[in-house]
């Protein structure tokens, strides 16, 4: 089993009920939700001109590996009304795988870690709510001390 952190996102529709579904969704298809950060709302990000989202990490333990992983997160969303009409667009649910245990993994649809999670400052900070310890495989900092040098201090509980 490999543990994974999951990130979670909806602007459309009953958010929060996204969210849990799709987490449901998750542990029916076999995959251990072991913790979950707080959910918080955020503002868009690259598109900006849609609503503000509900976004939530979760660490999960999976015997998938990260292609069918992402398959069957690709079924979820899609189970769950995910259109994909504009890039980055309004979403009943986003889910992004964004650490596969100290993996670096990059294929054409696949990029772990994700390409921004040191970029967006919520996901950091849920990421550090799950566990202070966790490590980019990139170059094995502490994602705190990431969050504390571009973000601050803002570690909500």
């Amino acid at each position: 089993m490999k543990y994974a952190y999951l990130g979670f996102g909806s602007n459309m529709g009953d958010r929060e009920g996204y969210i849990s579904r799709a987490k449901n969704l998750l542990i029916e298809s076999g995959i251990d939700i072991v913790a979950e950060s707080s959910m918080e709302e955020t503002d868009p990000v690259d598109y900006t001109e849609q609503p503000r989202f509900i976004n939530q990490v979760a660490k999960v333990t999976t015997a998938m590996k990260p292609d069918e992983l992402l398959s069957e997160i690709s079924r979820i969303e899609n189970s769950l009304g995910r259109v994909r009409t504009i890039d980055k667009g309004p979403r009943t649910i986003d889910i992004d795988i964004l650490l596969y245990g100290d993996m670096i993994y990059r294929t054409e649809k696949l990029e772990i870690p994700h390409h921004a999670i040191l970029d967006r400052d919520f996901v950091l900070r849920h990421i550090i709510q799950i566990d202070e310890t966790v490590r980019d495989p990139r170059d094995n900092r502490k994602l705190s001390e990431v969050y504390h040098e571009k973000f601050g201090n803002k570690v909500s509980s």
